[in-house]
């Protein structure tokens, strides 16, 4: 796509079980995320990694997904329909979507949202 070469995509999750009307947003928007960093995060032929990663820890979930790429001046986001819909995502999970960039170093999309003790708990066990 577009002469790229060399993106190398990691993904570092610990193993959790995650409720149905969770997995669903959590997924678009992790898809979202991934698309756009592919897409818009490299120049024609750049190398650079994207890195997914997703932890539960102390009641808090959280995905990020970053890359190393180009970066963008978020100063200056516009209400593109990627972002209307990662918004939405997190608003379905009731969590805080943030998302970091500066020209040259890259892009970090940060979601935040609650889980609640007993899908803590069950995601504990199924780690046997």
């Amino acid at each position: 796509h577009r002469g790229q070469s060399d993106i190398q995509l990691s993904c570092n999750a610990a193993s959790q079980t995650v409720p149905i009307n969770h997995a669903v947003p959590l997924t678009l928007l992790a898809v979202e995320a991934v698309t756009n960093a592919f897409r818009h995060g490299f120049s024609a032929g750049q190398s650079g990694s994207i890195i997914l990663h997703f932890d539960v820890v102390d009641g808090l979930a959280t995905l990020s997904v970053s890359d190393d790429g180009i970066g963008f001046d978020s100063t200056q986001e516009t209400a593109s329909m990627g972002r209307q819909l990662m918004d939405a995502f997190a608003q379905q999970l009731g969590g805080v979507l943030n998302i970091a960039s500066t020209p040259g170093t890259g892009t970090v999309v940060k979601l935040v949202y609650p889980v609640s003790q007993e899908q803590e708990h069950t995601a504990l066990l199924s780690d046997d």
